[in-house]
């Protein structure tokens, strides 16, 4: 998560930078395998994530590379409320803590799952915004 908020503060700093970088033209492919490499030999340093095959971490570091260019692109839009550095990395750590339990539960990594379980356990509690059952089919209801 340290990789994806130094690039987001950067966004804040340079936003036309990033967007003629990463959104702009069409030469922005060879940019991005040189972050995936990178990030890669970043994450295969982890000993929490040591248990994943290389194939299995390259899964997980494209659905992050995708979540974090996501949030980017909402910053260079201006359609984040809250673009403090605390914020950002809660959003990554959160997402990444879903992704990487997701993956490992689906490899059936449970030394992975057991690794990440504070973070997963320590993420958002969404209950008090998710609709319930009866909600969802009211306002569906509405709309016939």
């Amino acid at each position: 998560s340290n990789i994806g908020v130094g690039m987001l503060e950067f966004v804040k700093d340079y936003p036309r930078v990033y967007r003629a970088l990463f959104l702009d033209g069409d030469g922005n492919r060879e940019i991005f395998e040189q972050f995936r490499v990178r990030n890669l030999a970043q994450m295969q340093k982890e000993k929490n994530l040591a248990a994943f095959s290389e194939s299995q971490m390259s899964d997980v570091l494209r659905k992050l590379t995708v979540y974090t260019h996501g949030l980017a692109a909402l910053l260079c839009a201006n359609m984040l409320d809250d673009t403090s550095t605390v914020n950002l990395a809660a959003l990554l750590e959160d997402a990444g803590a879903a992704m990487i339990g997701y993956s490992a539960f689906c490899a059936g990594n449970m030394e992975i799952l057991d690794a990440h379980r504070p973070s997963i356990e320590g993420c958002r509690d969404m209950r008090d915004i998710r609709p319930t059952t009866s909600a969802l089919n009211s306002a569906h209801n509405e709309g016939e």
